[in-house]
């Protein structure tokens, strides 16, 4: 790895599963290395201009103000370094601006800067508290002003750091502006890509709609068709209930019929038993008869033959 590609690596923003906390870590790279450049070259050129010891103050307080800021962002601490980068550059504003004399010093207008960070990394309640706050510590600069309690320094900067100071504000301004416009091109892009993932489910949806539809139609013209069947069956099943009723009917009579002639046979046996008895009977008296006609005949012959003698 070559140096470029380390200081590539080390100046990139650090990214974490949560995407907002990754958008955070963007935001605060972003403006700490903006702050760090712009107080590096602008503080190189302050002193240089006017060598002083609060400039060179000033300077190494956002130096490693944002340092911090950085080593925080990149250990995954996004809010503590928002609740670190907030309030200590909102209070370095105003000490400049107390040590400037009021309002009327340059660096009161870089109140508007803290704004649009409290907007950007902590929502627009934050941007609003902090621009209420801002207003505030404005109008008691505006009191002790009238009160003569702040006063202008009695030694002015000089046109130069004034044009420095207006220009960082310029140039930081344009990195917040960039960062606003990065992140609405980003919630574009991001609708964009859920709409035409809608429309796509959107149109897959109307076609399984449209599946389900044909199935449904199917299904009913099934049920349709079922419907005329049990109809058909019905009916067949009606004349086979009045074919059923019919037979036994008939069944009932066939069996009356059937119950008359067998009582009829058992009569007729009854009356050939009793004529089968009866010849019975006339042939027993027969044979008797005949058996007593031959006890005479030979009574008849035994008579005669006695006679004979």
């Amino acid at each position: 790895m070559d140096v470029w590609d380390e200081v590539k690596r080390r100046v990139a923003a650090p990214t974490f599963e949560d995407d907002n906390k990754t958008r955070i870590a963007g935001i605060l790279n972003l403006i700490s290395l903006s702050l760090l450049g712009i107080a590096s070259v602008g503080g190189a050129l302050v002193l240089v201009d006017d060598l002083q010891w609060s400039n060179l103050i000033i300077i190494s307080f956002i130096i490693v103000l944002e340092l911090i800021v950085r080593r925080l962002t990149h250990s995954g601490q996004t809010q503590l370094a928002t609740m670190v980068q907030l309030p200590f550059l909102w209070l370095l504003i105003t000490a400049l601006v107390i040590s400037g004399g009021g309002i009327d010093a340059a660096p009161y207008s870089s109140y508007i800067l803290v704004v649009l960070m409290g907007g950007l990394l902590s929502g627009n309640v934050a941007g609003l508290a902090v621009a209420i706050l801002s207003s505030l510590a404005g109008l008691a600069m505006v009191y002790a002003q009238s009160v003569g309690i702040l006063t202008a320094p009695e030694r002015a900067a000089s046109p130069f750091t004034g044009w420095v100071s207006h220009s960082a504000n310029f140039m930081l301004s344009a990195v917040l502006i960039h960062i606003a416009i990065r992140d609405i091109k980003g919630s574009l892009a991001a609708a964009w890509t859920t709409n035409q993932e809608l429309r796509v489910a959107q149109a897959e949806l109307e076609k399984r709609m449209t599946v389900e539809q044909e199935q449904r139609d199917r299904m009913r013209h099934l049920v349709e068709r079922e419907q005329e069947r049990n109809e058909q069956m019905q009916h067949v099943l009606g004349e086979v209930s009045d074919a059923v009723v019919n037979l036994s009917s008939a069944s009932a009579e066939i069996l009356a019929a059937t119950t008359q002639q067998a009582s009829g046979a058992s009569e007729q046996s009854a009356a050939i038993s009793q004529t089968t008895t009866t010849v019975d009977e006339l042939k027993t008296i027969a044979e008797q008869s005949v058996s007593r006609a031959q006890e005479v005949v030979e009574t008849a012959q035994r008579t005669s033959e006695v006679s004979r003698t």
